[in-house]
């Protein structure tokens, strides 16, 4: 198959691109972008097209760990505020989310303060 693809050359300053997911059908992609404290959630469809953005918070300081659902319709990701590379207040709230792949459905699933994130995610049958 003879596909185009639009190589990332460069990103703005202050800028981050993270945890490529591939869907599990392998026609999608999801990744996490975050310019200064903004996070935003994307998904592209490897046939062609831009990407889409389906979630974004204005003052995400954490941002992390994109895993789609074994029926690729679903994304989890985690969002906080504070640094991951700092010591984090006691006070800060993190929250684990499930986003629909077109962005018409959030679910807070689960918060949490402190020093309690999770660490990566995977799904069970």
């Amino acid at each position: 198959e003879n596909r185009t693809y639009k190589p990332i050359t460069a990103l703005p300053a202050d800028t981050t691109l993270s945890y490529l997911g591939w869907s599990p059908d392998g026609t999608q992609l999801v990744y996490l972008l975050k310019q200064g404290t903004v996070g935003s959630l994307y998904v592209v469809d490897l046939s062609g097209g831009d990407p889409q953005r389906i979630w974004q918070n204005e003052t995400v300081g954490r941002f992390q760990f994109a895993c789609w659902s074994p029926d690729g319709e679903w994304i989890l990701f985690f969002a906080g505020h504070g640094s991951i590379y700092t010591t984090h207040d006691p006070s800060d709230i993190s929250t684990v989310y499930m986003v629909h792949k077109s962005g018409s459905a959030v679910h807070e699933l689960h918060e949490t303060t402190g020093l309690r994130d999770p660490y990566g995610f995977f799904w069970l049958p």
